[in-house]
């Protein structure tokens, strides 16, 4: 993999070459929600990547997959047929926006979508990737071994005392659903920003269940939305680990707020770990 500029450097917008490699023109605007690193450039949204790589793989998936009850932001390419200039990518807007209560809608969404990408044979690059959210990932489900520091720790060693092995196949899934499927009116849901892990299939909508009861206030009876899905506790379980995993990375202010979200979604967690 190529090394790439930082990538919270890039909050300042695309450089001029980069719009002109991408044939576009006009003011970038920048996007609120995830690092505030995505800007809007007329029918465009430019955005630094980590690794051109992933980032020209997952082009060619999106551009590929069958829509089903869904629609993809279709990734734009550089004038010269590259999919990454200079650490950027791009892919063209489409309407929506993300939800703050449809969570039901959001998982049925995502079920979709994880169907769709079911026939998707997951890259070796995927297992080589270093960022914190990826490691984070394989600190959940055991694959490797990773410290947090206080408040996080009690948090996950109540969540650990419960971990046990699940035995169900693996596929290429969406990991960061959350904010990243957009409604709007009279038009498919839209599932943008591929956040590619290779989990079991009920993952992807566990780790949105989670997110929406820690940051959203959702209601504790989302979680049912999950009982039809086997070891639906356990990955539920993993995605609160994957997520606080990634909150050591936030420094001690982030590490505190996480703690204070997820305090009662461990509490849940533990009591439906303790049914029958």
């Amino acid at each position: 993999m190529g090394a790439l500029v930082p990538f919270l450097e890039r909050r300042t917008g695309p450089p001029a070459a980069v719009l002109a490699g991408f044939g576009l023109d006009g003011d970038p605007e920048r996007l609120p929600g995830g690092q505030g690193v995505a800007f809007r450039i007329a029918d465009a949204v430019v955005k630094p990547v980590r690794h051109a790589d992933e980032a020209a793989w997952a082009a060619s998936v999106l551009g590929a997959l069958p829509q089903d009850g869904f629609r993809v932001a279709p990734s734009v390419a550089a004038r010269d047929g590259r999919w990454v200039v200079d650490g950027w990518a791009a892919w063209r807007w489409v309407e929506g926006r993300a939800t703050r209560q449809r969570w039901t809608d959001v998982v049925a969404v995502g079920r979709r979508f994880t169907a769709a990408l079911a026939h998707v044979s997951p890259p070796a690059l995927l297992r080589a990737r270093q960022a914190p959210w990826p490691a984070a990932d394989q600190a959940a489900w055991g694959e490797r071994s990773t410290d947090v520091p206080e408040p996080l720790r009690p948090l996950v060693e109540r969540l650990m005392r419960h971990r046990r092995p699940v035995d169900l196949p693996v596929q290429l899934v969406h990991g960061d659903l959350t904010g990243n499927v957009l409604f709007a009116d009279d038009l498919p849901p839209a599932v943008i920003d591929l956040s590619p892990y290779v989990r079991p299939a009920a993952y992807a909508l566990a780790v949105v269940v989670v997110d929406a009861l820690a940051w959203h206030g959702a209601d504790q009876a989302l979680v049912r939305a999950l009982d039809d899905d086997p070891e639906s506790g356990q990955l539920l379980l993993r995605a609160a680990l994957f997520r606080l995993y990634a909150a050591a990375h936030f420094g001690p202010a982030g590490a505190e707020s996480e703690a204070r979200a997820f305090a009662p979604v461990v509490e849940l967690l533990e009591r439906l770990q303790s049914r029958p």
